[in-house]
C-alpha cells in the first residue's frame, strides 16, 4: 500500500516531454494533480487504493504540423498502481508513453507522419 506522498518525486513534479514519430514532432505535458486539491496534505496522506480522482493530467500536442494533433487524458491512482505492480516503477517517462500508445494518440501521430510522406520519393536523378 503506498501513500500519495509516496510516490516516486518524478511522478509528483510537472514534466514537459518531447517526442518525434517520422517526421512529427510532438510534446507531452504532465502535470501532477490537475485539479489543484484544496486540502493537498488530505490526499497526500491517502493511499492510492483510497483516490478516486485523477492525480496526472497529460496534454500531448504535435509542434510541427499544419494538422492540429492534441489529445488530453488523466491518469487515475489505479493505473498508477497497475504501473507499480507491471512496470518499473521509477520510469515516468515510460509510463507517459505507454499512456500515448494506450490512449490512441500515437496511433493519430503514426497516421499523420504516413500522410506526410505521401507522394514524397527520392529521387537520385534529381539535380
Amino acid at each position: 500500500m503506498m501513500l500519495l506522498k509516496d510516490l516516486p518525486r518524478e511522478f509528483r513534479e510537472n514534466h514537459i516531454f518531447r517526442y518525434t514519430c517520422g517526421n512529427v514532432e510532438y510534446q507531452c505535458k504532465a502535470t501532477y494533480l490537475p485539479f489543484g486539491f484544496r486540502e493537498v496534505t488530505k490526499y497526500e496522506a491517502m493511499k492510492l487504493e483510497e483516490i478516486y480522482i485523477p492525480i496526472i493530467h497529460l496534454e500531448w500536442e504535435a509542434n510541427n504540423t499544419e494538422k492540429s494533433i492534441y489529445q488530453s487524458h488523466f491518469i487515475m491512482a489505479y493505473s498508477v498502481i497497475w504501473w507499480f505492480n507491471n512496470r518499473d516503477r521509477t520510469a515516468y517517462d515510460e509510463m507517459i508513453n505507454y499512456s500515448a500508445l494506450e490512449a490512441g494518440y500515437l496511433n493519430r501521430v503514426k497516421e499523420e507522419n504516413q500522410r506526410l510522406n505521401r507522394g514524397v520519393q527520392l529521387n537520385i536523378f534529381s539535380h
